[in-house]
């Protein structure tokens, strides 16, 4: 048996809806040959670790953990009542009232005690000691830990909401006795799986209990910015998703499907070869007795009984995913991704073997993304990992040149409007710093400048490509001023004009012979009549002068009525000016 034989066509049917409605395609899945195309790799890649599970995709047992904080406050949100909620906002609005001729920090106590985070809690979470000011002139100070009922009860009193304080007292009470049954609530049944199903790592941040990731699909705007790593994850021969179901069993609903919904997730790599096995990064929360969980019954199915307890800990000075191993520097471990973002820069429980604790190992644990549409796998470039379809499949703009898809945000164009990415453009385009044109480099030619500083040496400024095309012609670096003088632009004598231009381009064009993708060198000595209207910047045809931008290479050179002459090639200016001689 292999995963893909024992994943069922209901799961199948439930992975092409997921997959049609947040990969971002326009062209569906229709029907399971393409489905059992795009998942070959994780047919391919799990095959261990589905051994290891007992030829099975998801192994589940009851639990019971500590409730985090998060679980709480969400509890409160959802238990809370519209009428309760309604009470709590006419007694702020009251306080806030009262207390706004008053300095900020009141305001900021008053909006902190109010804060469903802090109301949840048993006591006032915020370091910061705050005051709120009383009718009666007195105040309330509130500090960390303080009992949040007994604070709300005193403002009730001195701000009543109703007339009558006997509905105050009722509405109180009731409120009181709904925040009690949520503190008091300490340990949390559920269910706890750890998961090589494809369908628990396409949805790995996505969920019903209001925490999310860079992973998700769901997210408006197209996804979360890493998403394509849940493919990664999903194609790894390493990778485990562990995760928690509450005793609600709460669902993932998408389009008339559903899934289970994840109140709490870990990643965990499993390496029996290397004799390692490690979280990754929990998520929304860390608990160490739900990791701990993983790890051990992780440890029990791959038979790593000598496995020891280690911690592993970012390494700054080193390269990414780097940890060291107990705190000891000598030894350490790298984990590398691909699209996958790298979670390894904090600290992680790990198990390991005395023989793996004292070598220096490195795990890749991304494997190839298929696409979502076709199952090809293809790298990417920096800015796609949100993409979970190949260059072929993905809708948008795409690269003239290679094909690949393009962001908007990363998107170049042509002078015709033709998009390319940003590797192409800058391998096979260049721009012409007079017309601000962007022109292939074979249609353009390099010119290279030389003059001889104060001390008498050669200096060759940074080579500028100028375009040869029709429309700009590279005869626009020459000097045309004296026929521009005798033939004004709007004369009446176009005819002469046209002809002594085309005497002055052939007489240049004779003397700087040009080769679509050639190059020239101009020296003092040979260019008395090359009117450098923009190496680099750009002059007016009608008089002497250089518009300079802040690079002192182009001040290397200016012009005035009797050619080209040295100048000192420090800029005198970092702004834009124009000098004139």
């Amino acid at each position: 048996m292999s995963p893909l034989q024992v994943l069922t066509n209901p799961d199948k049917a439930r992975i092409k809806t997921y997959i049609n409605a947040f990969s971002g395609t326009d062209t569906p899945i229709t029907d399971y040959y393409e489905l059992d195309n795009i998942l070959r790799l994780w047919d391919k890649n799990k095959k261990d670790l589905f051994k290891m599970f007992g030829e099975h995709l998801i192994l589940s047992k009851p639990i019971k953990f500590d409730r985090s904080e998060d679980d709480r406050l969400e509890d409160y949100q959802r238990e809370i009542t519209d009428e309760q909620r309604s009470f709590l906002r006419k007694l702020k609005n009251k306080i806030t009232e009262y207390n706004s001729d008053n300095n900020n920090q009141n305001y900021f106590t008053i909006y902190s005690f109010f804060n469903d985070s802090n109301l949840s809690s048993p006591r006032y979470i915020y370091e910061d000691r705050g005051v709120i000011d009383l009718p009666d002139g007195s105040s309330i100070t509130i500090n960390k830990g303080d009992k949040n009922m007994r604070i709300l009860h005193k403002l009730l009193k001195a701000f009543h909401v109703f007339n009558d304080p006997r509905v105050d007292e009722e509405m109180y009470e009731q409120f009181r006795i709904s925040v009690s049954k949520i503190i008091d609530d300490k340990i949390a049944s559920g269910t706890y799986c750890l998961s090589i199903h494809p369908l628990d790592y396409m949805t790995m941040s996505d969920n019903t209990h209001n925490w999310s990731s860079c992973m998700n699909w769901t997210q408006e705007a197209g996804g979360g910015c890493y998403r394509r790593g849940t493919v990664e994850m999903m194609n790894s021969p390493y990778v485990v998703v562990a995760y928690v179901l509450d005793d609600k069993c709460e669902l993932l609903y998408f389009n008339g499907d559903d899934w289970n919904s994840k109140r709490w997730r870990n990643l965990f790599i499993v390496d029996p070869k290397d004799e390692v096995i490690t979280e990754v990064r929990p998520y929304p929360y860390d608990d160490e007795k739900l990791t701990k969980i993983g790890l051990e019954w992780l440890q029990e199915l791959c038979g790593l009984s000598k496995a020891e307890p280690v911690k592993l800990e970012h390494k700054e000075s080193a390269y990414a995913g780097t940890c060291t191993i107990n705190d000891n520097t000598d030894t350490t471990i790298r984990f590398k991704t691909k699209a996958m973002y790298n979670d390894f820069r904090y600290k992680h429980k790990a198990m390991m073997t005395p023989k793996a604790i004292n070598s220096q190992l490195v795990i890749q644990y991304s494997a190839p993304a298929t696409c979502m549409c076709c199952g090809r796998t293809e790298d990417i470039s920096w800015g796609e990992e949100n993409l979970l379809l190949c260059s072929e499949c993905q809708p948008g703009l795409r690269c003239e040149e290679c094909g690949r898809h393009v962001s908007e945000d990363y998107a170049y164009y042509d002078e015709d409007g033709y998009c390319y990415c940003e590797e192409c453009f800058e391998e096979y385009f260049t721009v012409d710093e007079i017309t601000d044109v962007s022109v292939r480099k074979e249609d353009s030619f390099k010119v290279n400048v030389m003059y001889l500083d104060e001390d008498g040496n050669e200096i060759t400024l940074d080579p500028y490509y100028a375009v040869t095309s029709s429309d700009h012609s590279y005869l626009s670096l020459f000097d045309f001023s004296e026929i521009n003088q005798k033939y004004p632009r709007w004369g009446e004598d176009n005819d002469a004009r046209s002809k002594a231009f085309g005497a002055k381009q052939r007489e240049y064009e004779e003397k700087y012979p040009i080769e679509y993708g050639g190059e020239i060198v101009l020296g003092l000595s040979d260019a008395s009549d090359l009117v450098l209207k923009a190496i680099l910047g750009r002059t007016s045809t009608y008089r002497p002068g250089l518009w300079a931008k802040s690079r002192g290479e182009l001040l290397a050179m200016v012009i005035n009525e009797k050619g080209i002459w040295d100048y000192p090639y420090e800029s005198p200016s970092q702004s834009d000016e124009v000098i004139n001689f």
